[in-house]
């Protein structure tokens, strides 16, 4: 009997040891519903760590949460920042509308209205890329247009191009847009989000 008894000693204990074993593993599960391998462990207790260690970090051109873009008139400035340093300023010079291209042999819309933006984008420090594409219109009625139309009927079409210090780039955005949007916002979004940087209300 006495012989027994060291023996289920020793069986408990082991028990315990497989339960705090499996404790350890489970608890290497997160709230991203993945699993994780655990950590090898040691005989020395883990360090204790402070509330600020555990808190998340962002690195430093994290995007800051959006916020609603600044609208800006016909012929105002606009200040781009890259990586929080100056680099580029957009001007909307000239907004207007025409119902055909000129010349004889001008094509007509095919939604009602052309309408002709002329932008200049000037680089003021690192290499800033620009592209047509980047810009957008939005109607008073609620249209929304991205694709422009290739025309040079208004003069050079605002290009694609990577703007170094001191370098300017003027050119024309034309969209095809029913009558409701002669009136609306043109926005820059140079962005993947979609969100725009500034408005300018024509």
């Amino acid at each position: 009997m006495r012989r027994w008894v060291p023996w289920a000693i020793t069986a408990a204990a082991a028990v315990l040891v497989a339960g705090i074993v499996v404790a350890v593993v489970a608890g290497t599960n997160t709230d991203d519903g993945k699993t994780h391998a655990a950590a090898p462990t040691s005989k020395s207790p883990a360090p204790m760590t402070s509330a600020t260690e555990t808190q998340p970090t962002f690195d430093e051109t994290t995007s800051a949460p959006p916020e609603e873009a600044p609208t800006l008139a016909v012929g105002e400035r606009a200040d781009i920042t890259q990586d929080g340093a100056d680099a580029a300023t957009i001007t909307v010079t000239k907004v207007t509308n025409a119902a055909t291209e000129p010349g004889e042999f001008g094509m007509p819309p095919e939604h009602g209205r052309y309408l002709i933006i002329t932008v200049t984008a000037t680089g003021v420090g690192a290499p800033f890329d620009v592209n047509a594409l980047d810009f957008y219109v939005t109607g008073r009625d609620g249209s929304h247009y991205e694709d422009s139309t290739f025309s040079d009927a208004w003069g050079a079409p605002f290009e694609s191009g990577t703007l170094h210090n001191g370098e300017h780039l003027t050119g024309t955005i034309v969209y095809d847009v029913s009558p409701a949007a002669i009136h609306g916002q043109f926005g820059y979004t140079p962005n993947y989000d979609s969100v725009p940087v500034v408005v300018w209300a024509y």
